[in-house]
């Protein structure tokens, strides 16, 4: 009989994949407030005091062996001021109980942060004024680009900044996620268009920052009315969105790092779009990206990984959406390929994990 615990973590799963690993929220938090030099000099400051920020304690005692009960006593809070500062020169000069209960040292930590915080810029308003002036920029920045490649074609030195500033300009519309309302907008100023005809940049780390933009936007989790969405990716799907999808599938090599982070990305989008029925129906009859999707749930790997499995998934996600798509996926050997890869488990049960989730 199935715990009443499971029942509930079952119910609160996310169908979607995400990619892994995922950083920890809290390194990110803590890599954005201080950097390594700003804890080198709180760390400098702190020294006299006996304590970084780090909460490392330095103990000039020598460690000797001990016994049971010496043991207990050096776990044992001290009673006395031995961390660096007099009695007199504390600033809770009634005791902790009575006074504030901060020492020299905690408030010159908190004075400093507090310091570091007001040099935090704070964000724009986001609205039509903003999104016109980004859409201008952005516009700069790929012309600009162009013009500096097709020019110095041969001299990557001469364009390679204005990649970089392509590169953050891609990056900033990333914020767009949380403002659906100004998709419209987005569409009319060209800027949508211009994003998808960034899949066929010849830099494929450039591709790959539009590919991870779409996909942001696309996204289950944004809080986008219908209309919004369908506005926002029939302009994608009018700039060719797909076709340029599996030329990035093509020319990726998942034996990068990067590139295979990318092939996933776009097969989170293609996954994004598939959830409107007109539109999966539209994908599926899509020989290059079916045979794509088929050739690579056929590689063989010594361990089957998550993009494998998310090509698996796509193609199941297709079977789905109708009569047609079926047809189309058996015309083009599917039920074959299928039959070949679960062939591998008739005498042994695929192992829990990778293999287990594929099947």
């Amino acid at each position: 009989m199935p715990k009443v615990d499971d029942l509930f973590s079952q119910a609160g799963a996310q169908s979607k994949r995400r990619l892994d690993p995922i950083r920890d929220p809290a390194e990110v938090y803590k890599s954005a407030r201080l950097n390594d030099n700003d804890l080198r000099r709180i760390e400098a400051r702190n020294d006299g005091f006996g304590t970084g920020l780090t909460g490392h304690i330095s103990d000039p005692t020598p460690k000797t062996e001990s016994g049971p009960d010496d043991d207990h006593n050096s776990r044992a809070p001290s009673l006395t001021h031995n961390d660096g500062i007099d009695a007199e020169e504390d600033d809770d000069g009634e005791g902790r109980f009575f006074g504030g209960g901060v020492s020299r040292q905690e408030t010159e930590i908190m004075d400093y942060v507090a310091a570091r915080g007001d040099d935090i810029p704070i964000p724009e308003k986001i609205d039509n004024t903003w999104l016109r002036k980004t859409a201008l920029g952005f516009e700069r920045h790929i012309n600009k680009n162009a013009e500096l490649r097709a020019k110095f074609e041969n001299d990557p030195q001469k364009f390679i900044a204005s990649e970089a500033d392509l590169d953050a300009a891609i990056k900033d519309l990333s914020i767009l996620s949380d403002y659906p309302s100004l998709w419209p907008e987005l569409v009319r100023l060209g800027c949508v268009g211009r994003l998808v005809g960034l899949l066929a940049h010849d830099n494929t780390d450039i591709a790959i920052d539009a590919v991870e933009i779409i996909g942001e936007l696309t996204d289950e989790d944004v809080a986008a009315t219908d209309d919004h969405w369908n506005t926002l990716v029939d302009s994608m799907l009018e700039a060719d969105l797909v076709d340029l999808l599996v030329s990035n599938l093509t020319r990726l090599n998942e034996n990068d790092e990067a590139d295979r982070s990318g092939v996933y990305h776009v097969l989170s989008v293609v996954e994004n779009i598939l959830s409107r029925r007109s539109i999966a129906e539209r994908v599926g009859q899509s020989d290059l990206l079916v045979n794509w999707l088929l050739a690579r749930i056929q590689l063989k790997e010594a361990i089957v990984s998550q993009n494998k499995q998310y090509c698996a998934e796509i193609l199941a996600i297709i079977a789905q959406t109708s009569s047609q798509t079926r047809a189309k996926l058996t015309s083009l050997g599917t039920v074959d390929a299928a039959l070949q890869l679960v062939a591998a488990y008739r005498k042994r049960d695929p192992e829990r994990g990778s293999e287990a989730e594929q099947n």
